[in-house]
């Protein structure tokens, strides 16, 4: 192992250091005057604030209080520094007189064998941990610290067989469960692994973090090993909660919490859930977040959990359910805490849903209960409400006051003022998603007016198909650069309302005339997929092997990959 390796320990090492030094009556500074500067534990704390500054001055400190009281915290110390200072050899002589001193010492020991193992002296390594061993007989120490160097270093084999030996030689062969499980994984034995890891997670469930860690390299096959045996009977929380986080790590949300299904809604699933919910939170995966907030709101009536899954519903596209999750919080909310902190959620999700009648009559309802600031942001919920169903004469007011690019860029978009949604559009929020299509267009056009595309944007927002048709396909000829996509935005809507007979016409348009388009290969794939609704094999072939040779940095061809297989299967060739 070497020294960038060895630094590993710092940190718990100078935990360590500071704990043996509180177990040995640390002086404090006025008691260390009392009693003279050069005590151990004063020139330890002096060397632990000069570590990181002046490291061979730190040595010196440490080499002081190592010939005093103050061994085991000086030795950690040395340690520190002398791996930093690359001069790891220097600390030998040290640790064979500390080891004179205390053969069963736990922490001389380690220090012993991590420091052999950086310089690579693997026979005296071997001799030190059989000489630990015979010190320390039936103890598990020697063995898990001996085995856990050999699995940093790669070497699983020989941890394996360390660890054969030790489950023959010491008292309960079960302090070893966590070490064979992390053994298994590094063979890439995920099956094994899995098992003994469950195994170990039935005496510590503290360890299920340590247990993720160690699972989460496993490759698609092994993760379904992986699954079987977590998911086996008897159903147990701890490898349920395991397997939840990797799934998480595997960026699975939804299955990541059907992990918990079957699961006893006790107060230990409670505690369960919310680490998996703030976790999901972390990986900004609200679907998972979003069940596990509900599922602990449905336990314990807890208002602020049904805020939370609102919140996560509101983000995975679920307003419905943010709607009723936040009705039901402010429900159980006092008056003042219900207008702080659900009606806001409730509006964003009226919002979202485009119900804008009723944003505006929940905004009048409680206009003369709240102070200016949160009116105001009332109204900027209102406001989008206004805009997601395109009406930009209740909207404009809003605009116009409360002056926010996205919301200017969005209206500009419905007045046909391009030049003025580009500029507005310059300092926007992009991760706007009302604003996605908009952004794109805009990039590939100079116009600077044109009433046809904001008649499209606004019959787009109103659903009306029909309306945004006729707009869309109308403006084709004047949008220059744009016109692929435009057309791509007409034949989406015709394949969303499966009207195949119009749509195949506009994606073969795309296809013959805008090849070198971005949305050249979503053409081809979606004639394909028409071709394969009306069972034309032998076209939706053509199409996806045409997809594939021309277009084969695609991020659509994995998706022709696999529906180059339906195709195939349906012509009868292979």
């Amino acid at each position: 192992m070497n020294s960038v390796r060895g630094m590993r320990h710092v940190c718990s090492v100078r935990m360590m250091c500071a704990a043996l030094l509180a177990l040995g009556g640390l002086n404090t500074p006025a008691r260390a005057q009392e009693s003279g500067a050069g005590t151990s534990d004063t020139l330890v704390l002096r060397a632990l604030d000069l570590e990181e500054r002046k490291p061979r001055e730190a040595a010196a400190l440490y080499r002081r209080a190592f010939a005093g009281a103050g061994m085991m915290p000086a030795l950690l110390g040395l340690e520190r520094v002398y791996t930093a200072l690359g001069m790891v050899d220097s600390l030998l002589p040290l640790i064979q007189g500390a080891v004179r001193q205390d053969p069963r010492s736990g922490v001389v020991r380690s220090v012993q064998l991590r420091t052999l193992t950086a310089l690579q002296r693997d026979d005296e390594l071997s001799a030190a941990f059989r000489d630990w061993v015979r010190a320390a007989p039936g103890e598990a120490a020697p063995f898990k610290e001996y085995a856990r160097l050999l699995l940093e270093n790669g070497r699983s084999s020989a941890a394996d067989s360390v660890l054969t030996v030790a489950a023959r030689m010491v008292r309960d062969p079960r302090d070893f469960s966590a070490e064979l499980a992390q053994v298994a994984s590094a063979q890439r034995m995920w099956h094994e692994a899995a098992r003994r890891w469950r195994e170990t997670l039935t005496q510590t469930p503290q360890l299920y973090q340590a247990a993720v860690f160690s699972l989460t390299l496993a490759n698609a096959a092994g993760r379904d090993s992986v699954r079987a045996v977590l998911l086996a009977a008897p159903i147990w929380l701890p490898a349920r909660r395991a397997l939840a986080s990797l799934e998480l790590a595997w960026s699975k949300p939804r299955e990541a919490w059907l992990a918990f299904t079957g699961i006893r809604a006790d107060a230990d699933a409670v505690v369960a859930w919310r680490e998996f919910a703030d976790e999901a939170d972390a990986r900004s995966m609200p679907v998972a977040s979003r069940e596990a907030w509900a599922a602990i709101h449905r336990q314990t009536r807890d208002p602020a959990s049904a805020l939370r899954a609102a919140d996560a519903a509101l983000l995975s596209g679920e307003a419905a359910s943010a709607l009723r999750l936040a009705s039901a919080a402010q429900a159980s909310l006092t008056p003042h805490l219900g207008l702080r902190d659900a009606v806001p959620v409730r509006l964003r999700a009226m919002a979202a849903l485009g119900n804008a009648e009723e944003a505006l009559a929940l905004v009048d309802s409680v206009r003369q209960k709240v102070v200016p600031i949160q009116l105001q942001m009332l109204e900027r919920e209102l406001m989008w409400a206004w805009l997601r169903v395109g009406d930009a004469a209740r909207a404009r007011p809003f605009v116009v006051r409360l002056d926010e690019d996205e919301a200017t860029a969005l209206l500009a978009i419905y007045d046909g003022d391009l030049e003025k949604a580009r500029l507005a559009l310059r300092n926007a929020d992009a991760s706007n998603t009302l604003l996605l299509l908009p952004r794109a267009l805009l990039s590939r056009t100079t116009m600077p007016t044109s009433t046809p595309l904001g008649a499209a944007f606004t019959a787009l927002a109103r659903r009306d198909t029909a309306a945004a048709l006729t707009q869309l396909l109308g403006t084709v000829n004047d949008v220059g650069g744009a016109a692929p996509l435009v057309l791509a935005m007409a034949a989406r809507l015709l394949t969303a309302a499966a009207n195949d007979a119009r749509a195949v016409p506009i994606w073969t348009r795309i296809v013959t005339e805008y090849s070198t388009s971005p949305e050249a290969p979503e053409g081809d794939l979606e004639w394909a997929r028409a071709a394969l609704r009306a069972r034309d094999g032998t076209m939706a072939i053509a199409r996806l092997e045409h997809l594939l040779l021309t277009y084969p940095t695609s991020a659509l061809a994995p998706q022709a990959r696999r529906e180059l297989d339906a195709a195939r299967r349906m012509a009868g060739t292979t």
